[in-house]
């Protein structure tokens, strides 16, 4: 069965939502991989998995009734709230997967509470930190920094993290070990949300309540009385962190360290590597692509928040992995009436959200929504662009910006990221796939850039904006385009009773359909 996160607020005055997962007595097993074997801390976790089965753990698919399909309107439009509730992992979620089956389990393969010397280790470790002087390691370390997981914003990160780590125990709760006493509670996981103002304080502040919230313990008390300096309370944070040998730690919404004045994020991001150096405590980094900047600023800071590689999740590409998770929620119709997903409503639905999950799942749904209100009672491309079109109106400039690669504009969103190089290398490939005369990606950066008028390659260069977005350049105005006709009309402008008049003068489609297709009139049958 699936777990559910539980979340809890914390005792600030901001609260802030921790995540918390299962507290399980230990049943240790033995181990398959022998570097693991012998090691109390490890042989409680579950057993590693193939890449199918961590598909399988993820996997989330609601249940769904067809004969709900026949429900009053008014129901069925509640229905549609179960979009939200599928996860459909696919290869970058399996890759997360076992980056944290590897980070939780090397992080731990040199720790060992078990053995006298762990605590004499922490102890000594957390003084020379006090006094900001180095620490000669007489044992082996983990070399298991962590990773940086970055991602434009509704991709999924943070929701693709949480059901990873809820796959694992929070808290292990050892008694015995071998036939000898081993009272001890280890903390495999931790996430916290890197604080608002990206203040060292804050998160120090949240670490402390969320280790009471987990283990029923006062440190908060004891380590964060009033006007403590946080420079004074970051050593206690670390000897915490290792007594209780935690696993990772995930600090979620790191861009906010950009919020920070001149070298206070350096400052934080030093943390994170003591943390990791010589607390020996791996580190995962989560934001979006405003960190990017910060994180790359230091080479040290760079180069260890790549122990196991970096993830940056961009937008989904109009490919078979598009393909699958369409599949995967369209299935999930509340009209009266099925209808098939063909390649027109996968390509419209990709071009309107531009790849952006949760953008996606909501245009279906509104989509539907629309359908059932204006009584078409089937998803059509003119109501998936008509729902993209009225009912997304806060994300709409940002995603028209996309859609037409108004690198300008996109300057505004700092929270997304396209690599506008490989954006036009990805284009080229595809036209190249194709057959299409081309010219080179370089050629068309140089085009990009130039403002000549004689530029004597420009129609290969609309050429490729045409396959991209469709003909005409703006396809996500063609609200009310049937899926059995094309037009090589440009509508770029347009208004929805624009462009029904010209089909309607047209003779293609009758004005009083166009609009019923759109989602604006009911439909009188």
């Amino acid at each position: 069965m699936k777990k559910k996160s539980v979340v809890q607020e914390s005792m600030s005055k901001e609260p802030s939502a921790l995540l918390m997962g299962d507290v399980v007595d230990a049943v240790y097993n033995e181990q398959t991989v022998s570097i693991y074997r012998d090691n109390p801390l490890i042989e409680p976790l579950p057993p590693t998995l193939s890449e199918e089965e961590q598909g399988m753990a993820l996997i989330c698919s609601p249940d769904y009734d067809e004969e709900e399909r026949n429900l009053p309107p008014h129901d069925r439009i509640h229905l549609t709230l179960s979009l939200f509730d599928i996860f459909k992992p696919w290869h970058i979620h399996t890759d997360i997967f076992s980056k944290f089956e590897r980070l939780i389990r090397g992080g731990l393969r040199h720790r060992n509470p078990l053995s006298p010397k762990h605590f004499r280790d922490v102890n000594s470790k957390v003084e020379a930190l006090r006094r900001g002087e180095p620490f000669k390691e007489k044992s082996r370390r983990s070399k298991l920094a962590g990773f940086t997981f970055l991602g434009t914003p509704g991709m999924g990160k943070t929701s693709t993290i949480e059901e990873i780590l809820l796959w694992f125990p929070q808290v292990i709760c050892h008694t015995h070990y071998k036939g000898k006493d081993f009272i001890f509670k280890q903390i495999v996981w931790l996430k916290l949300d890197c604080p608002y103002d990206g203040s060292i304080k804050g998160l120090v502040l949240s670490f402390f309540k969320a280790i009471d919230s987990l283990l029923g313990t006062d440190y908060y008390s004891r380590y964060c009385k009033d006007k403590r300096a946080a420079r004074d309370m970051v050593p206690d944070m670390a000897r915490i962190a290792a007594i209780h040998c935690i696993g990772v730690l995930v600090v979620d919404e790191i861009q906010f360290l950009s919020k920070l004045k001149s070298g206070g994020h350096e400052e934080m991001l030093d943390f994170f590597v003591e943390l990791r150096n010589r607390m020996q405590i791996p580190v995962v980094l989560v934001g979006t692509p405003r960190a990017k900047s910060i994180l790359s600023r230091k080479m040290h800071q760079t180069r260890r928040g790549a122990g196991l590689g970096d993830a940056v999740w961009e937008p989904m590409d109009l490919d078979e992995c598009w393909d699958l998770f369409v599949e995967s929620i369209w299935k999930y119709q509340y009209t009266t009436q099925v209808s098939p997903l063909t390649r027109k409503l996968k390509n419209a639905l990709h071009e309107e959200s531009f790849g952006i999950i949760d953008f996606a799942v909501k245009i279906y749904m509104l989509a539907q929504i629309r359908a059932i209100v204006s009584g078409v009672e089937k998803i059509t491309v003119g109501m998936i662009r008509s729902a993209a079109k009225d009912d997304l109106n806060l994300p709409g400039p940002m995603l028209k910006a996309l859609r037409a690669k108004d690198w300008d504009a996109l300057e505004d969103y700092e929270d997304i990221f396209i690599d506008k190089e490989s954006f036009i290398k990805k284009i080229h490939r595809k036209l190249m796939d194709q057959n299409i005369n081309v010219a080179s990606p370089e050629t068309q950066a140089e085009q990009e850039q130039s403002d000549s008028e004689e530029d004597t390659t420009q129609p290969e260069q609309n050429s490729a904006d045409e396959m991209q977005e469709g003909k005409g350049g703006s396809t996500s105005l063609q609200v009310a385009e049937s899926e059995t006709q094309s037009f090589d009309v440009d509508f770029t402008g347009k208004s929805l009773l624009e462009i029904a008049s010209f089909k309607a003068e047209d003779g293609s489609t009758p004005y009083h359909k166009s609009l019923v297709e759109a989602g604006y009139v009911r439909s009188p049958v």
